[in-house]
């Protein structure tokens, strides 16, 4: 893959280091070609709502067709993830994090970028090979600020429609946490009655007036979102893309009841 060193800031604290690698976006075009050879001329399958079908394409996954069919999302992510941020997380104190479906981490690592080392990231994905990947990026070092920072960050073996815990088993509390992102797993992988069990849940753990930021996709689209959304007493505040007329954007809700 391409990188390029681009500045950016992080939404809280002095740098200490300026630069981060991004996708560059010259680099789009080579990673949808490879998406395209391992999906339709490798045809490998992953892209479904049915929970073991997708369990175990995951699962299944090496090193080398999880970067080529995850490449364009991250890429996505670079863009859409700080850009959200930015208009949610406005306070640089502790704050509790949940990432769905953080995969080996891809996402994580640029929460904890564009974060504060304060931050407590909790990390959820079902693929145990997927978390194992995590967990040792955790071991090491590879969640930092941009300004040096450590934040606390954890992985758990878990689904998004289950009640979801922490590492240790315990489940997140009632109002507790600050932001919840997905990125990649809402609207490709979930169907309406089991978004209607997230949003249960993410009605349940956000703190008033906090944040879920979700990614809309093709199998799930804002239609659809939006009102199960409203329906558990979040507003939409705005929408963030990864490039103009991207059809994917993330949707940025916060708890109003």
């Amino acid at each position: 893959m391409a990188l390029k060193q681009a500045p950016f800031r992080s939404i809280g604290g002095k740098h200490t280091a300026h630069h981060v690698q991004i996708p560059s976006l010259a680099s789009l075009f080579s990673l949808k070609w490879k998406q395209f050879k391992v999906e339709t001329i490798g045809g490998y399958h992953f892209r479904g709502q049915e929970k073991e079908f997708v369990h175990h394409a995951y699962n299944g996954m090496d090193d080398n067709v999880f970067s080529a069919i995850n490449g364009a999302q991250e890429w996505i992510n670079w863009r859409q993830i700080p850009r959200s941020l930015r208009k949610s997380m406005h306070h640089h104190g502790p704050a509790l994090i949940v990432d769905l479906g953080c995969g080996p981490g891809s996402s994580t690592r640029i929460l904890s970028w564009y974060g504060s080392p304060a931050w407590h990231i909790i990390g959820i994905d079902f693929s145990e090979d997927l978390i194992r990947r995590a967990k040792h990026l955790s071991e090491i070092g590879g969640f930092r600020t941009a300004s040096g920072g450590r934040p606390k960050v954890e992985f758990v073996v878990g689904s998004v429609v289950e009640p979801l815990h922490d590492a240790s088993g315990v489940r997140i509390k009632d109002n507790s946490v600050d932001y919840v992102n997905s990125s990649g797993i809402v609207g490709h992988h979930l169907d309406k009655d089991n978004f209607v069990r997230l949003a249960t849940e993410l009605q349940r753990i956000i703190k008033p007036q906090c944040w879920a930021v979700l990614d809309s996709g093709p199998h799930l689209k804002r239609d659809v979102i939006q009102p199960i959304m409203e329906q558990h007493g979040f507003s939409l505040r705005a929408k963030v893309r990864g490039v103009p007329l991207d059809p994917r954007p993330q949707l940025i809700f916060q708890k109003t009841s």
